[in-house]
């Protein structure tokens, strides 16, 4: 397995989880970053288990983010899990349900 992709709904004022993955047992894996898009303001974050590892922004005028941990990936053991959530971000973004696509950037060792 490498990469995770997702196209998510996130509906108005629902924190909603985009993508994620539980880490199989067959062998170790790293996690190297996230692109995300979406046309709405949206706050997300990236946790590892319970632990929030990164948080950011996305706005109307920026509606694309790569997130890079190449040069100091997390190393994910079997069952970890990775989750991406995210809510949008009242009142800057009119009320509706906004696509979300996202890309977790997963490398098996």
């Amino acid at each position: 397995m490498n990469n995770v992709y997702s196209i998510t709904s996130v509906p108005d004022n629902i924190a909603t989880v985009v993508n994620g993955i539980t880490v199989p047992d067959r062998a170790p894996y790293s996690l190297n970053g996230l692109y995300i898009a979406c046309e709405a303001d949206l706050f997300f974050q990236i946790r590892l288990n319970v632990d929030v590892i990164f948080s950011g922004y996305l706005t109307g005028t920026n509606t694309t983010k790569h997130i890079d941990f190449s040069s100091s990936p997390y190393g994910l053991n079997a069952r970890d899990v990775v989750t991406v959530t995210a809510i949008q971000a009242d009142p800057l973004t009119p009320p509706a349900t906004y696509v979300v696509y996202s890309t977790l950037l997963v490398e098996q060792l």
